[in-house]
């Protein structure tokens, strides 16, 4: 194949122009992504974490101390009620006249 200005015309034109790659990534470019990409969080980082199902869980466990509280909270104020009213009896026999 003899080589013509014409061929060699048309074998320039299909190289590629310095405008051509200025949108392309650079060195830079791709050392930043790659120091991005090694900074995310890996399988034995995520190990500690807690699942939905850890935190579905603590959520049951937290209701059920919520009504245990409740439950509690309103024996003790019967259980003051109650020592109350023993206390003013005492009070009123110590007080009578004997």
């Amino acid at each position: 194949m003899e080589l013509t200005q014409e061929h060699f015309d048309k074998v320039m034109s299909n190289l590629v122009t310095k405008d051509d790659v200025k949108d392309f990534a650079t060195k830079t470019d791709i050392e930043t992504i790659t120091k991005r990409i090694d900074d995310l969080p890996n399988h034995s980082d995520l190990l500690g974490l807690a699942t939905k199902t850890d935190i579905a869980d603590l959520k049951i466990v937290l209701d059920r101390i919520d009504v245990r509280t409740d439950q509690d909270t309103r024996a003790v104020i019967k259980d003051v009620e109650k020592l109350d009213k023993r206390f003013s009896t005492l009070e009123r026999l110590v007080k009578k006249p004997a």
